[in-house]
């Protein structure tokens, strides 16, 4: 969704931003993938993100589906979380006990399933698909657990270096009707936790999408150029009332 997927390079949430800051010292680079949630998108944070910033802030562009993956507890966090130095030991279980297994799981798994994807309850219609993305924040579950865990370090990363982090949390189309706040409340809880500012953006597109569709012909889930443009202007009003954010001077990433 924050990569701009369905509409031009010149639509984009990143390049609608880059046009109203332009005579400002404020610039926006886009680091979003398609298809890509939250586990991997920490690993690139954590693997790269030092080497191309220094960010000033990062807009965590956040959808409703992240958290479907997150089926793994990775072993070093509780060690991020009282920032204790990680030993050896734990380094190996980063490698030996979370990532080969978790690679070649994926890849068997991957393998096995292409034959049942058809017959596949959560892929066989979106509404499934809906329902299946908004069971991932039900108390008590994996996902919701680790999606923490994993959400916790992207802020501690953020902290230990120096950078500000806003989560701007994407709506499905769905929730434009049956307003399922299950995925906001969630992040919105996480940022009371661990103390991060949450744009929801679910009332704004409400009320947009009164006025005209947000989401692309036939999409339930990627805005349109009209959305996006909605999106980024609620994205710059916060940023000006963000009196301590208007002499950035280095980057900004999404």
């Amino acid at each position: 969704v924050g990569f701009g997927q369905g509409i031009d390079d010149d639509q984009t949430i990143s390049h609608n931003l880059n046009e109203a800051f332009q005579k400002s010292n404020i610039g926006f680079l886009n680091l979003c993938n398609p298809s890509w949630d939250t586990v991997l998108l920490r690993g690139r944070l954590y693997r790269h993100g030092a080497e191309l910033g220094p960010w000033d802030l990062i807009l965590w562009m956040y959808y409703i589906n992240d958290a479907k993956y997150s089926i793994k507890y990775f072993p070093i966090n509780s060690l991020h979380l009282n920032k204790k130095k990680p030993t050896g030991k734990y380094r190996i279980l980063d490698l030996i006990v979370f990532k080969w297994p978790h690679a070649v799981k994926k890849r068997v798994k991957k393998y096995t399933l292409s034959k049942k994807v058809k017959q596949d309850p959560k892929r066989s219609s979106w509404d499934n698909y809906y329902k299946w993305c908004l069971s991932s924040y039900e108390p008590g579950t994996a996902t919701r657990k680790n999606e923490e865990a994993f959400i916790r370090d992207i802020v501690l990363w953020a902290q230990n270096n120096n950078s500000k982090i806003v989560f701007a949390i994407f709506p499905a189309e769905n929730q434009l009707t049956d307003q399922n706040r299950k995925p906001q409340e969630f992040i919105k809880s996480l940022g009371n936790k661990f103390d991060f500012p949450v744009i929801d953006l679910l009332p704004y597109l409400i009320d947009a999408n009164k006025k005209g569709k947000v989401y692309l012909p036939g999409d339930h889930q990627h805005l349109n150029e009209y959305g996006s443009q909605i999106v980024s202007n609620i994205i710059k009003e916060w940023l000006i009332n963000q009196t301590n954010l208007t002499n950035v001077t280095n980057k900004t990433s999404f």
